[in-house]
């Protein structure tokens, strides 16, 4: 793995180097506010991640004109905080590519830099999607200085490798749950959870709610339905967001108004999905997310 952070020795040699499978330049960063934005990046950062090898990392470099327009650098206003990075890509990806971002100071202008470092567990996939930008079907690739689909040989191989390494998934739950995005206890977005039928059965009788709980006051409490006996075809998957304004809590049958209340300001969310497997028996999963100012 190359050194981390760059030096100025490390940006200088990037910028004078070609676009390649490891390398891509951009002036500006997109809009990460916006889910085309999120998407776009996400992309790009996939395509890289499924490009590095064990010896060899891929940099992804704001603030920078193309090459056919002189490669001059031009700097980068405003680049995003690391943490807003990492929040994306653990929302959009899985598993999240060992991603690190960071800010240098070259020719007394401002360029972003991010890292992307090889991991066992990669191919890595998108867990979201985006039309005619990002999918979460396909294994995003470079080759050379573009963006291409691993070929089904090529992703095959990759698994075959992953699973050398780090051994086969176990077999388990046929639908995989989880939160895609954390929201923000304030709005406008809460919480949006994801169910996939990961199995090659439909899966039947799919009921999905999430459960809010203030964490100071454990008796005031709230329930939202989202499915209510679904079937899943396989490869199917369903989406849902928890609409903050919409939750009403109660305590001894009286409404609890806790949003007036900073020490309030805290909820524990808990994804719940009851389904039948194939012997007829209801199953059920469970996902926690902490959410607070």
């Amino acid at each position: 793995m190359e050194k981390w952070p760059l030096d100025q020795r490390a940006l200088a040699a990037l910028l004078s180097s070609q676009e390649s499978d490891l390398l891509e330049l951009k002036e500006a960063w997109p809009d990460l506010l916006s889910p085309r934005g999120k998407a776009e990046f996400t992309q790009d950062v996939l395509a890289l991640a499924n490009t590095t090898q064990p010896d060899s990392s891929a940099f992804l470099v704001y603030g920078v004109k193309d090459a056919r327009q002189g490669g001059e650098v031009i700097g980068v206003q405003e680049p995003p905080e690391p943490e807003q990075v990492a929040q994306i890509l653990s929302s959009y990806t899985s598993p999240v590519p060992d991603a690190r971002c960071q800010r240098l100071e070259y020719s007394g202008r401002c360029v972003s830099v991010v890292g992307i470092f090889w991991s066992g567990y990669h191919p890595y996939f998108a867990t979201r999607e985006y039309p005619q930008v990002l999918s979460d079907t396909v294994a995003y690739v470079r080759r050379g200085p573009t963006t291409g689909i691993m070929k089904m040989s090529e992703l095959e191989q990759a698994i075959r490798l992953k699973d050398s390494r780090v051994g086969p998934p176990r077999s388990g739950e046929p639908l995989r749950i989880g939160f895609v995005e954390a929201g923000h206890i304030s709005g406008p977005r809460g919480p949006v959870a994801r169910i996939v039928n990961v199995s090659g059965e439909p899966v039947t009788s799919v009921t999905a709610m999430m459960d809010a709980v203030v964490v100071a006051e454990p008796r005031a409490r709230c329930r939202k339905k989202f499915l209510i006996d679904a079937n899943l075809d396989p490869g199917a998957s369903r989406e849902f967001e928890l609409n903050m304004a919409s939750l009403h809590f109660y305590v001894a049958g009286e409404l609890f108004h806790w949003k007036e209340h900073a020490g309030y300001r805290a909820l524990d969310i808990a994804l719940r999905v009851r389904y039948r497997d194939r012997d007829g028996l209801f199953r059920d999963m469970v996902q926690q997310l902490a959410l607070c100012d």
